[in-house]
């Protein structure tokens, strides 16, 4: 086979500067070559399907706005002190440990913000709720910043949490009218 001369030069020349490996030159080699490209092609498909449900696994919640105009519809409760001496304004937030479609208050976030919006402070607690009428306790200062809440409300099961739903007070300031 006179045609295949040229072939056999070259795969005899990659086979000795490669050591044996596998080379695409090698008419022999192809299976072993088709075999590592369907492994990693496999991978490469498992991490795309783990990707992809990782994104939609980590869709935002809905989020409901508490604001001064449906807070007590809501069910919440808000009070707000006036301006301290030092310039901190402080308040209560109370809200339901349970709504009506049975979701329960399974985690509380506070925080502040510049008057731009950019986080200050944040913290939140992952905690069992185990009050009847669970509150947050809040000081911010009003010249330079405000604070906000957010409640998330879910569902154990299996002793694993799923939030389903929150309902956040992105501003405290706007309650501070309503006195």
């Amino acid at each position: 086979m006179a045609y295949n001369k040229p072939i056999n030069a070259l795969t005899s020349f990659a086979g000795t500067h490669t050591r044996g490996a596998a080379s695409p030159l090698c008419p022999t080699c192809l299976r072993p070559l088709l075999e590592s490209y369907v492994k990693t092609m496999k991978i490469f498909t498992l991490i795309l399907f783990l990707t992809s449900f990782t994104t939609v696994a980590g869709v935002p919640l809905p989020v409901t706005e508490v604001s001064a105009s449906n807070f007590k519809d809501l069910g919440w409760f808000v009070h707000i002190e006036e301006i301290d001496e030092e310039g901190f304004r402080y308040g209560l937030a109370k809200f339901p440990l349970e709504l009506e479609s049975g979701l329960v208050a399974m985690r509380v976030q506070f925080g502040t913000t510049d008057l731009s919006g950019n986080d200050l402070t944040a913290s939140s607690s992952d905690a069992l709720i185990q009050d009847k009428e669970p509150e947050v306790f809040f000081a911010y200062k009003p010249n330079l910043m405000d604070a906000y809440a957010c409640i998330h409300y879910g569902f154990v099961k299996e002793n694993k949490k799923a939030y389903v739903e929150s309902f956040c007070i992105n501003s405290f300031e706007q309650f501070s009218h309503n006195k």
